[in-house]
């Protein structure tokens, strides 16, 4: 697999979005296994406001997504993002694309799941 640079993709909801997740979660979730199968999506999910107790959190309270990303470009990361589902939901306004170094972090993460399965 070619090196790519890597981005950290923070994505709030609108505000009308609230609850509107579940509805396409089945075709979030397509696109997302596509990403992660081809080594584009290295590390994602929701995010929830401030305060909440994400041990008993369901995907309607979720107010994001935050992504670590591979991608040439970060032209092509927003052109994946646009292709989701949760598209629509999402608020591109207030959206951040920002290349970032975490490929030590990612390489731990992996490393420390064949471990866990391993044993």
């Amino acid at each position: 697999m070619e090196a790519l640079p890597t981005f950290m993709v923070y994505l709030p909801d609108k505000p009308e979005a609230l609850g509107s997740r579940a509805a396409k979660a089945s075709q979030h979730a397509a696109h997302i296994k596509e990403l992660i199968d081809s080594g584009v999506l290295a590390l994602g999910g929701p995010f929830f406001p401030d305060g909440t107790d994400i041990t008993a959190t369901t995907l309607p309270s979720a107010v994001g997504s935050l992504l670590i990303v591979r991608a040439k470009t970060a032209e092509e990361v927003w052109t994946t993002l646009r292709e989701d589902a949760f598209a629509d939901l999402w608020d591109f306004s207030k959206a951040v694309v920002l290349p970032v170094s975490c490929d030590m972090y990612i390489i731990i993460l992996v490393q420390a799941a064949k471990t866990s399965r391993s044993s």
